[in-house]
């Protein structure tokens, strides 16, 4: 087993909201689940993979793994299985596939409940999947950036941006990390729209928002998709927000948090 720590704790950009990331590298289920305990009490976010499927991914290009490898730091366990991961990864002739499928995930902004948690899971679907496809496309070309102001600033440097989009793009950011720590700030709607706006020159789609106050609609949307994928998950955060994340769905949101939930689907869930 081991322990890889990545991302913008490790790196020093960490802001106030920014997760601890870790990932943990197990071929024993029994004791990765006491490892996963013991580094979530020390207030990490734990994604868990067993060695065959870690194998597995660096082969297929993952990514993620990719972002582990180059930016992450074994900060316990076998260090040989690091290795073993940094031999087999070899990059993808192009990532095409990932960014269609993350952009057919984008379907769930036309079935919203009207309320700011509404607004806050649009922000968040939207500044994460700026950023996946924004990974996907600087891949495809052997550009290999994960760090969120690193992105803006290549999509500035592309032309693809201007400088006022991108101070939006870091409000979005701070917004989603807040979000996902449960902190439900009041967002404006024209936010949202700029948002929407910048979203579409990067990730060129042509979808819109679209609101649904029907209870019955709202709670049949995850059955719509298929079992276990990060389309449904999303869905199921859709649910949670059109209870306002309150107790009656408080057993959704706890699965909602926990990407474990969608660790069995390689599509388009690599960075969220």
């Amino acid at each position: 087993m081991i322990a890889i720590e990545y991302g913008s704790r490790h790196n020093g950009v960490a802001s106030r909201y920014s997760d601890r990331d870790l990932l943990l590298i197990h071929n024993g289920w029994k004791y990765a689940k006491e490892e996963k305990r013991k580094f979530q009490f020390l207030g990490y976010d734990v994604t868990v993979m067993n060695e065959q499927k870690a194998m597995y991914l660096a082969s297929a290009g993952s990514l993620f793994l990719k972002h582990v490898i180059d930016e992450g730091k074994v900060i316990s366990g076998d260090f040989d299985i690091y290795e073993k991961v940094n031999f087999l990864w070899k990059a993808k002739n192009d990532y095409q596939y990932e960014i269609d499928s993350n952009i057919d995930v984008l379907e769930l902004l036309e079935t919203l409940p009207e309320n700011k948690f509404s607004l806050l899971f649009v922000n968040d679907l939207l500044i994460t999947s700026i950023r996946n496809i924004s990974i996907r496309k600087f891949a495809s070309q052997g550009i290999y950036i994960f760090a969120w102001e690193e992105i803006f600033k290549q999509l500035y440097h592309h032309g693809w941006i201007n400088k006022g989009e991108v101070k939006v793009l870091l409000c979005a950011r701070k917004l989603k990390n807040a979000y996902r720590l449960k902190m439900y700030y009041d967002i404006e709607f024209s936010f949202i729209s700029t948002l929407m706006n910048i979203a579409k020159k990067i990730i060129k789609f042509h979808g819109n928002l679209k609101f649904c106050n029907h209870k019955s609609i709202i709670l049949g949307l995850p059955e719509k998709f298929q079992e276990r994928s990060y389309k449904q998950l999303r869905a199921y955060e859709v649910v949670c927000s059109f209870y306002q994340f309150g107790s009656d769905v408080r057993n959704i949101a706890n699965m909602v948090a926990n990407p474990s939930y969608f660790s069995n689907s390689d599509v388009g869930n690599d960075f969220g």
